[in-house]
């Protein structure tokens, strides 16, 4: 399920995330995690809610994935994470392109298996 960012809608996020078991933070791996997100990043900091990390669009020229994830974990930490929730997951992949990944460079792997 997606949830708004948005902090008017706080109330159903809240209510949203009562009724899950964890979370994927999609963020953009050239604009890194933007401030809204924060506002609903608390309410899962808070329970046993699981996270991973959804690092997309690092085919793009200008993508820093290395340090969009660290910069995802200043985010959960300074969000009071616990030390479980700041072992996250990491995927990496594109959307526009079709593929996901344990690796920030399997976008140069998948690019030549479609080229061939």
């Amino acid at each position: 399920m997606d949830t708004p960012g948005h902090a008017d809608f706080g109330g159903e996020v809240e209510r949203i995330l009562g009724m899950v078991d964890g979370v994927l933070v999609l963020v953009d791996a050239a604009e890194g995690p933007l401030r809204r997100p924060s506002s609903w990043s608390r309410r899962p900091s808070r329970s046993a809610c699981d996270r991973s990390s959804v690092i997309n669009k690092v085919d793009r020229s200008d993508a820093r994935p290395t340090v969009v994830v660290n910069e995802v974990f200043d985010l959960f930490a300074a969000l009071d994470a616990s030390e479980e929730q700041l072992d996250f997951p990491i995927l990496y992949g594109s959307a526009k392109e079709g593929w996901m990944a344990t690796s920030p460079n399997a976008h140069k792997i998948w690019a030549r298996r479609t080229m061939a």
